[in-house]
């Protein structure tokens, strides 16, 4: 899994060109470059912005030749008046895949899910309300406790499905 982040280097030579959080830049190898054939160039579009650091280089040609797509992104803007590089996030495809949610499910159709939880829900306060009447006769807490416990599995029944 690949997730480099890195301050750009060389964007100086390339006119600091504006870049801002979010700008989705190109990753090219430049194994033709005359100073460093592992060299790794970042565009944005068609107009070179600058290259990866060298200390960074060699993972991102492993993440390539495994196959992975790559993609960079602008993580903090460049500042050309603070002498301020951009940083870039560099990420394959396992490193933007977003973590998988355990889910549980009742197993019966949301619609039917819906009704029985509405259902459960509205009966459950109509029990509460109704066992004020029945305070004194001592059925007051027997229907709170069911009142409850209608409210309780609605809750359930629309938390799990």
């Amino acid at each position: 899994m690949l997730n480099e982040s890195f301050e750009m280097t060389s964007w100086w030579h390339h006119g600091c060109v504006p870049l801002e959080y979010g700008d989705e830049l190109g990753v090219v190898p430049e194994p033709e470059n005359e100073y460093d054939p592992g060299a790794i160039a970042l565009y944005k579009g068609v107009r070179k912005v600058g290259y990866v650091p060298a200390n960074r280089v060699e993972a991102i040609h492993r993440a390539r030749e495994s196959g992975a797509v790559l993609t960079a992104t602008i993580e903090v803007d460049g500042d050309e008046e603070f002498g301020l590089s951009p940083v870039v996030l560099v990420q394959d495809d396992e490193a933007r895949a977003p973590e998988p949610k355990e889910t549980v499910s009742l197993g019966i159709p949301l619609g039917v899910a819906l009704a029985v939880g509405l259902a459960l829900l509205i009966g459950g306060l109509v029990i509460c309300v109704a066992s004020l009447w029945h305070l004194f006769d001592g059925t007051f807490f027997p229907r709170l406790l069911v009142g409850w416990l209608m409210i309780l599995a609605a809750y359930l029944v629309f938390k799990y499905n």
